[in-house]
């Protein structure tokens, strides 16, 4: 009764410490409210480039509002391949080979079908449109 086992710190050692920091600084973004994963930082805050007609997020599934989800889903698709039609043209002349490459990454990964379940007709024809331009994109 008299001996006790030592028990470790609620802390832990200073690396442990150091490593769980690091860990919580690293975590990956909390999910969208939809349920599905939240949208790379890079599209949610940054323009494509400095001085292009629209910012990136303009492009991206999330800009369809209650006023764009109301109009025709033809009307809907022709929205969106003019506002990324604008946007390639613009990053084409504007961007390095690379920074187009990973731009068009991000595009192509919003607007894949099964990344928008709840519009998939939409992100269906959308994302024809941009591998239909994927070889002009990168020419």
């Amino acid at each position: 009764p008299g001996t006790s086992i030592p028990s470790p710190s609620p802390a832990g050692t200073p690396s442990q410490r150091a490593r769980a920091q690091k860990a919580a600084e690293n975590a990956s973004p909390a999910p969208s409210p939809k349920g599905g994963r939240a949208a790379p930082e890079r599209c949610q805050t940054m323009p494509a480039a400095p001085g292009l007609p629209i910012p990136m997020p303009a492009a991206l599934p999330g800009a369809v509002d209650e006023t764009l989800a109301a109009l025709p889903l033809d009307d809907q698709i022709a929205h969106f391949t003019k506002v990324l039609g604008k946007l390639l043209r613009a990053e084409k002349q504007s961007l390095s080979a690379e920074e187009r490459k990973k731009s068009f990454r991000v595009l192509v990964a919003a607007w894949h079908p099964d990344k928008n379940r709840d519009n998939d007709r939409l992100a269906t024809a959308v994302f024809q449109y941009l591998q239909e331009k994927r070889p002009w994109f990168h020419a």
